[in-house]
């Protein structure tokens, strides 16, 4: 996050990806419009008609990708003003998050308490699944080995046992994430209605976190139980899938039992693209409404019809920071991956090349671990950003765009009036 502090690090990350792509797109359609003026000047009759499909092909893609090209250079036009305030928000999170440097320990509390359930968890399957009657099994038929073993008989009940404990898999570590959301939310909050910003340290992610855990922990376990409830229905969904596949493989190949799988699969697919989508909305209305409880203190239902509605007022702004946020975050990511899987690519290659058969598969194993880790933190001043804009949002519509008792910073303030020309909060 220190980056972040680097003048005009976020400019030339942002503009130059939208540079970027801007290119890109030219170059795709001028690159296409090129092979259909090759096509077009084949002179052989015969060879010119095989290739009429090719020019058409050729000439549609390279209008498609200039007319991209054009919409996403007014869309950035648009919303400069938007992509601008984003960037100033970006800064501010990167800012607030190096000042409160406890909050980056957060995930690891969070893994800890996660890994903790899961081992209960992993208990509780293994003794609820070996309740059954046990069964000598004389001859292993898959093994390598003819060795007996023994199995369990697993009763309705006990599947109905197993179910359940799936659902409270789902809604616990639902709920160990949401309880994360609101404790960064309330000290993003916090920092960004005080005045004095030096004043606040690391003390007040540990009272945000007494705050969440003692007040709003409903609000996380609201929250959590409808993403737990709803990826507790996917599983149900694909555990009916299989064995409809299972029952419709047993019928034979006929024509009736091939129309019968292609429209279990289409409906199975469909209703899981479905679900993944209201999960996904799900989610965003979530943390929506964690930023509303950590800010006014709403309870879950009225904290979310309040998120709804102003992402409903701000949605130029909502949506710029959300890209700007997922651009910036993504290239941090990848950067670390690549650092890391650099690093252990030449560390192997000095001290262990000869011992070890490859050094490129462990140095992608660790990019792709650094990776992972990386998103883990990142998500943190993911949240941060998304709290702030909230903030600054409220704070104009309580105290007036561009007056004296907001508490938007001076850095946010200069970066705002820059971007517009005018005011804070007058575009």
């Amino acid at each position: 996050m220190r980056v972040l502090r680097l003048p005009g690090a976020l400019c030339v990350i942002v503009w130059g990806s939208i540079l970027l792509v801007f290119a890109a797109l030219v170059v795709v359609g001028t690159a296409c419009y090129a092979n259909y003026g090759e096509l077009k000047d084949v002179d052989d009759d015969e060879v010119a008609e095989d290739n009429d499909g090719y020019e058409r092909a050729s000439l549609v893609s390279a209008v498609v990708f200039y007319i991209l090209a054009a919409v996403f250079l007014c869309v950035v036009c648009c919303m400069r003003n938007a992509i601008m305030l984003a960037m100033g928000i970006v800064k501010e999170a990167g800012i607030a998050v190096s000042d409160m440097t406890a909050i980056v320990f957060l995930p690891l509390v969070q893994a800890a308490a996660t890994l903790a359930f899961l081992v209960v968890f992993f208990v509780y399957c293994v003794y609820v699944a070996t309740a059954g009657e046990k069964e000598l099994v004389e001859k292993d038929a898959y093994g390598p080995l003819d060795m007996p073993y023994h199995t369990y008989d697993i009763s309705n009940d006990q599947l109905y046992a197993l179910w359940y404990l799936l659902f409270d898999a789902f809604w616990t570590l639902e709920f160990l994430a949401a309880l994360g959301q609101l404790v960064v939310a309330t000290a993003a909050a916090t920092y960004y209605f005080t005045r004095d910003k030096s004043t606040v340290g690391s003390g007040v992610v540990v009272a945000s976190a007494r705050k969440s855990l003692f007040y709003h922990a409903g609000t996380a376990a609201c929250g959590s139980l409808l993403i737990g409830l709803l990826r507790w229905v996917k599983a149900v969904l694909l555990y009916v899938q299989r064995k409809c596949e299972t029952a419709l493989a047993s019928t034979g190949e006929t024509c009736g039992a091939s129309v019968a799988k292609s429209v279990a699969r289409c409906v199975f697919c469909g209703l899981q693209c479905f679900l993944w989508c209201l999960e996904k909305c799900l989610k965003f209305l979530n943390k929506q409404a964690y930023i509303q409880t950590a800010i006014f203190g709403y309870s879950f239902c009225k904290a979310a019809r309040k998120g709804f509605f102003l992402v409903l007022r701000n949605v130029r702004r909502v949506a710029a920071l959300d890209a700007v946020a997922n651009l910036i975050f993504f290239v941090t990511k990848v950067l670390v991956a690549v650092t890391c899987g650099l690093a252990c690519f030449f560390w192997l290659g000095q001290y262990y090349r000869e011992e070890t058969h490859s050094i490129l598969y462990p140095s992608l194993v660790v990019a792709l671990v650094a990776y992972e880790v990386a998103a883990i933190f990142v998500g943190v001043v993911d949240m941060v950003a998304d709290t702030l804009l909230v903030c600054f949002i409220a704070d104009e519509e309580i105290y007036g765009a561009g007056s004296a008792d907001c508490f938007a910073t001076p850095r946010l303030r200069k970066h705002v009036a820059k971007a517009s020309g005018k005011q804070l909060g007058t575009f």
